[in-house]
């Protein structure tokens, strides 16, 4: 019984010491990245539309995606940037992901092709970057 509590007990320490470490972490705004969050700056601030590109039907998965079209993208800001996709399914873990692709002058919209399709009935969640 006394190893278990001492074990408990050393556990307890370094599980407090690893949190206080971490949480005494700051943000570096001089250029370089750190732990921490900041705000960026953005070229679109007012949200983008994504829509899928349906590749083929299988019996067993349904349909794929093979592409994301992503349109309302803010020019002139965003022309010249380039714009990343990941999907993830229910639990936020990535399904596929595509891009960069660069946004072009006058341009509000780009097709990023996956680098595999997905499967459409595991897609949860889109996330864009345009950077």
């Amino acid at each position: 019984m006394r190893r278990v509590v001492t074990a408990t007990v050393v556990g307890l320490t370094v599980g407090a010491a690893a949190f206080a470490s971490a949480s005494a972490v700051t943000v570096n705004t001089g250029g370089n990245l750190g732990a921490g969050s900041t705000t960026v700056a953005s070229c679109d601030t007012t949200g983008v539309v994504t829509s899928f590109t349906l590749g083929t039907f299988d019996t067993t998965a349904g349909y794929t995606v093979s592409a994301v079209g992503v349109s309302s993208i803010d020019s002139p800001a965003c022309n010249g940037k380039s714009v990343s996709v990941t999907l993830s399914d229910v639990s936020d873990n990535s399904v596929g992901s595509g891009g960069p692709v660069t946004v072009a002058t006058g341009a509000t919209s780009v097709t990023v092709t996956l680098s595999a399709a997905v499967a459409a009935s595991k897609i949860a969640h889109v996330y864009v970057v345009i950077a």
